[in-house]
C-alpha cells in the first residue's frame, strides 16, 4: 500500500477451502487487525463470482487518515489483479 511518502506492506496467513473460500489473518503489517475471507460462488460451467471480504483497523491515526480513505481502491485493485491472473491461469470461459 502507498500514498505519497508512505509505503507500508502487510502479510497474511490464508487457509483455503478449495472451491469455496480462502481465509486471511493478519501475521504482520501496519495493522491492529486484519482478517477477511475470498469468496468463490459457482454461476456454472467454468464461471464464478469472486469477492473479497475485509474487515480492518489501522494500527495508528496517521495511517487511518493517510491510507483509510484509499484502502476501499486497493482492495479493489487486489480482485481486479485476483481474476487477471486466474485468467492468464486458466483462460476465459
Amino acid at each position: 500500500m502507498a500514498k505519497g511518502a508512505i509505503n507500508k506492506s502487510f502479510s497474511t496467513c490464508n487457509r483455503m477451502q478449495p472451491n469455496k473460500m480462502i481465509e486471511m489473518r493478519l501475521v504482520d503489517g501496519p495493522f491492529r487487525r486484519l482478517e477477511g475471507f475470498w469468496r468463490f460462488e459457482s454461476l456454472g460451467e467454468g464461471a464464478c463470482k469472486i469477492s473479497l471480504d475485509l474487515e480492518f483497523e489501522f494500527s495508528n491515526s496517521l495511517l487511518k487518515i493517510a491510507i483509510g480513505p484509499i484502502f476501499n481502491q486497493i482492495a479493489n485493485s487486489l480482485v481486479d489483479a485476483f481474476c487477471k491472473r486466474a485468467v492468464d491461469l486458466y483462460g476465459r470461459n
